[in-house]
């Protein structure tokens, strides 16, 4: 029998928290792409939208396609 493993919809900041977490990054480790500590807390809060130019440093930054931080 094959279980349906199934890929949970995530997008945007929750892909973020995601690969943080699985990673077990913290906020200083993507200063380089923010440049402070207090825009990763902003973003990851949703107090601040993730930009073009930051997707495409985290997209590079994680080895992942930029789309997967957009709905689908």
């Amino acid at each position: 029998m094959v279980q349906d493993l199934s890929i949970p919809d995530i997008h945007g900041v929750e892909v973020l928290k995601a690969l943080i977490a699985e990673r077990g990054l913290g906020q200083k480790d993507l200063i380089p792409i923010f440049k402070t500590e207090s825009i990763v807390s902003e973003v990851l809060s949703g107090q601040r939208n993730l930009t073009v130019n930051h997707i495409r440093q985290l997209a590079e930054f994680f080895h992942i396609s930029p789309s997967a931080f957009f709905e689908a």
